[in-house]
């Protein structure tokens, strides 16, 4: 009942803010009050993905352990985590130690983050369609759901992003420190967006560059580079170990990553990049093309979702403004309708939505 209950308010709210885009001329502006309702809709909707995608995954488990312990006092070696999750466990210990607390916590926090970093780079008329495709594509559910940790850390590192875009580069800094403490992953990816930053690397040249890691990747040649660091690295190494393929059955370089991964990046290519519905749409496919760069680095170990996932989450956020661009012709009105059709379609056929309702 409400999961219906929860599904039919999306759909109404969804229908309701893309006709309101559609017949809205471009230009005008529709105020921020106005983005609240279906945006309060989307947060119920990610806070209850939290709660129920993923029941009976041992890491959410092990989550709701480390939880209990700092509700109990534990210090911050007590659960071997990185320092500032232990801080944020310990700020959810003080409304309760459920898994409930835990999850729609996590949720809440990612989707306030969210949504403050699509309003900077983006008008509010665009904002709760845009939120809502980074719902559909699935990747916030997983990661506020069972790998909680990257979850709070991706969601500064789009937020650093934004900031960047925006010209507050010294809140980016603190936002991409954040997120290092929150997962060690992010260290590598808050690298890749300073060097991008300090560089200042044009988008082409970066799509020459991945072309030529595709390549690298898929030959071998990152795997024998790397090899040397897997016994100086931990992590490299553990995620390279052969052993694991017992528990992640996908193997490593795996073409459907890759496959997306060059949907997503013709998709911006040819309907942000070339023909930009929203400012900085340029500037944001240069950071999701360099993180993507980071993943066909990595593409040879196991779990190399993981670190894709810091580029595939910029996809949506960089093509769906372009997408639902008001304007006055029927084009205009297909064009905003035929995007949220697609946005349900995936949330239904292969992100949270068809899995929230079964």
């Amino acid at each position: 009942m409400v999961e219906a209950i929860l599904i039919g308010a999306i759909l109404a709210t969804a229908v309701a803010w893309s006709l309101a885009l559609a017949l809205v001329p471009s230009g005008r502006k529709i105020p921020g009050a106005l983005a609240l309702p279906p945006l309060v809709v989307y947060t119920s909707l990610a806070g209850y993905a939290a709660l129920v995608v993923g029941r009976g995954i041992s890491d959410r488990q092990n989550y709701l352990r480390d939880l209990e312990e700092v509700a109990r006092g534990g210090g911050i070696d007590s659960i071997e985590r990185e320092p500032l999750f232990w801080a944020f466990l310990k700020g959810v210990s003080l409304f309760g130690a459920t898994d409930v607390h835990l999850y729609a916590g996590v949720a809440l926090v990612c989707a306030v983050v969210y949504i403050a970093a699509l309003r900077l780079l983006m008008p509010w008329a665009s904002v709760p369609v845009t939120f809502l495709g980074v719902l559909a594509l699935g990747f916030f559910v997983t990661y506020s759901s069972v790998a909680i940790r990257q979850g709070l850390a991706l969601a500064c590192i789009v937020l650093a992003i934004s900031l960047i875009l925006t010209g507050a580069r010294k809140s980016a800094l603190v936002s991409l420190i954040v997120a290092s403490l929150f997962h060690w992953s992010a260290i590598t990816a808050a690298a890749v967006v300073l060097v991008v930053l300090v560089s200042k690397i044009s988008y082409a040249t970066l799509v020459k560059i991945w072309l030529v890691a595709s390549a690298a990747a898929f030959t071998g040649v990152f795997r024998f580079l790397l090899s040397p660091l897997n016994q100086s690295i931990d992590r490299l190494g553990a995620y390279a170990d052969p052993d694991l393929a017992r528990s992640y059955s996908g193997g490593t370089l795996r073409v459907e990553f890759w496959l997306f991964s060059l949907g997503m990046l013709v998709a911006i290519h040819f309907f942000a990049v070339r023909a930009p519905g929203e400012r900085g749409a340029t500037d944001l496919a240069r950071y999701f093309v360099a993180l993507n760069c980071m993943y066909l680095l990595l593409a040879h170990v196991y779990f190399s979702d993981r670190i894709a996932v810091y580029s595939w989450t910029l996809a949506p956020i960089a093509l769906i403004p372009a997408l639902i661009k008001g304007g006055r012709t029927l084009g205009d009105h297909l064009r905003v309708f035929s995007t949220l059709i697609a946005i349900l379609a995936v949330g239904f056929l292969f992100g949270p939505f068809g899995e929230i309702l079964s």
